[in-house]
């Protein structure tokens, strides 16, 4: 039986989000450094960078996206494309232990650090490019109910994460240094790899079809 749209692409968003949000890299090391040098505050600061900086992603990955939508060999290379990148983030996810990070003398600036690197950063670019934008017009043809759910479930989510590694590090600093950490990992890295099978198995249809 098949899910009801909003609901399927409303845990689409979760699952993407809380795996961005919970995934070693750059934000999630600033999220840490802030939040040793300044307090879970300044942790929580740089959680919205994604809110900030993600939006306009979206919308020019959008854009083009549905410029080539009807166009099933360039379609259905974006969907192995995005399958590969989830199984790197699917291995990226797997292996990771625990989270690092240095610190460096200053004043917090955490907002302007957050969006700085944010846009420094690849994986945001390659994300939306392979696997945001293409779901996001899949779910806006089923309906704009379920285009927004997979937007706000991702962007609560990611957020969301962010928070609570914060909040984790501030007052249990070794939550993320025992086993809960890797196991939560391991699975996401289960969830991620099952949906790297489906973008697979899509963008084959589209280039078989």
């Amino acid at each position: 039986m098949d899910l009801d749209p909003v609901l399927s692409y409303g845990l689409l968003g979760l699952t993407f989000g809380v795996a961005g949000g919970l995934s070693p890299g750059p934000i999630t090391a600033l999220v840490v450094s802030q939040t040793l040098r300044f307090g879970r505050n300044e942790g929580y600061k740089v959680s919205l960078a994604p809110v900030i900086t993600d939006g306009p992603f979206l919308a020019i990955a959008m854009f083009l996206a549905d410029l080539v939508q009807d166009l099933k060999p360039i379609t259905g290379t974006i969907s192995m494309l995005g399958s590969l990148v989830l199984l790197w983030l699917a291995f990226d996810t797997f292996k990771a232990g625990k989270i690092e990070a240095e610190t460096e003398e200053g004043e917090p600036g955490s907002i302007t650090k957050a969006v700085m690197t944010n846009l420094a950063n690849p994986h945001p670019y390659v994300f939306w490019f392979t696997i945001g934008a293409p779901t996001g017009l899949a779910a806006m043809k089923a309906s704009v109910a379920a285009f927004s759910t997979f937007v706000f479930a991702f962007a609560v989510s990611i957020v969301g994460a962010k928070v609570v590694i914060a909040y984790s590090i501030d007052r249990y600093r070794s939550t993320f240094e025992g086993p809960a950490y890797r196991w939560t990992m391991r699975a996401l890295a289960l969830a991620l790899l099952a949906l790297a099978i489906q973008f697979a198995t899509d963008g084959l249809e589209q280039l078989v079809g």
